[in-house]
Parts: C-alpha cells; sequence; structure tokens
C-alpha cells in the first residue's frame, strides 16, 4: 500500500516538473502566452510552488500585463523575501510604472542577493537618470528596464559560460586516486 503511494506521488510530481519544465522553456524560447498556460496548470494543482509562480510572473511580465506580474511577483516575495529573479522583475515593473521608491528598493535588495559584478555601477547610473529633474518618460523607462535585465541575463550566460568551461577542462584530466604509503599520500 505505502508503495502505491509513493509511487503514485512520484508520478504526480514528475508530471507537475515536466509542466513546469516546459514552461520554462517555453519562456525562454519566447513564446510568452503557453508559458502563461503551463505555469497556470502547475499551479492549479500545486499552488504553493513558488518557482512555478516566479515563472508566471515573469511570463505576465514579458507579455505585458505588468499589473498581473507585480501582484504575482508580490505573492512570491511574501513568502520568500530574497528570492532574486522576484526582486528583480519586480523591480523592473515599479520603473515601468513609475515607483522609483520600490524599484529603487526591490533592485538594490536584488544586488545584494545576487551579487553580479558590474551591476552595481549600471543601477545607480539607472536610478540617477529616475531621480532627474523632469522625471523619465515611458520610453526612457523601459529602456532602463531591458538595459538592467539584459545585463542580469548576459552576466549569468558568462557565468554558465564559465562553469561549463570549467566542468569541460577537469573531465579531460582522469580522477586523482590518492592512497596511503609509509612515506605519505601516493597520487596517481
Amino acid at each position: 500500500m505505502r508503495r502505491r503511494l509513493l509511487i503514485v506521488l512520484c508520478v504526480m510530481l514528475a508530471g507537475c516538473a515536466t509542466t513546469e519544465r516546459r514552461g520554462q522553456r517555453a519562456l525562454s524560447e519566447g513564446h510568452y502566452d503557453e508559458a502563461i498556460h503551463l505555469f497556470q496548470a502547475v499551479l492549479a494543482e500545486h499552488p504553493d510552488r513558488l518557482d512555478a509562480r516566479v515563472g508566471l510572473g515573469v511570463a505576465l511580465y514579458k507579455s505585458g500585463e505588468l499589473p498581473d506580474a507585480a501582484i504575482t511577483l508580490d505573492e512570491v516575495l511574501a513568502r520568500a523575501p530574497h528570492e532574486g529573479t522576484a526582486l528583480l522583475y519586480r523591480g523592473l515593473i515599479a520603473i515601468q510604472q513609475r515607483e522609483d521608491a520600490v524599484a529603487e528598493e526591490r533592485l538594490r535588495r536584488f544586488r545584494d542577493v545576487a551579487r553580479i559584478p558590474r551591476f552595481d555601477a549600471q543601477l545607480e547610473r539607472a536610478l540617477r537618470v529616475l531621480r532627474g529633474g523632469e522625471g523619465a518618460g515611458p520610453e526612457t523607462r523601459d529602456f532602463i528596464a531591458v538595459s538592467l535585465e539584459e545585463a542580469v541575463r548576459s552576466a549569468r550566460e558568462v557565468q554558465e559560460a564559465r562553469l561549463a568551461a570549467e566542468r569541460a577542462y577537469f573531465s579531460t584530466f582522469p580522477p586523482l586516486r590518492c592512497v596511503p604509503s609509509r612515506r605519505g599520500w601516493v597520487c596517481f
């Protein structure tokens, strides 16, 4: 009986994970409506899944549904205040909705969580523009949001490439095996 219950549970979780992976793939390929649908399907069965809720918030942001994206990401941040992606996109939404104090707070928290090199300087420049005398217009705000998002995306791609290069480098060498001897450790 327990074994059957465990198998059913694993199958259900695997199905949810598969739907979520498909949602992540749709999001990365720019199919935002499909991603929204897939993330909503995951959340219908498992409303406590933060990763699916973050994916839904990002997909809503990308499809231009800023109010719904803000609500979704605020729900994530209420449960996980240090969730980096939610902080980033909630800050970008705040920039576009002229909520400069919220944008500054969320993006500074993102900077502290993510620790991305060179993001701090770009964030400070963006905040100076937003604080400027007349205030930034919608096109400037869109440009700032896109440039901050692209800075994070490119930094993450560089980090992933660096990790892949390290894995490739170390996989070309056979693993060392060390054994104790009378004169110390011998590695081969």
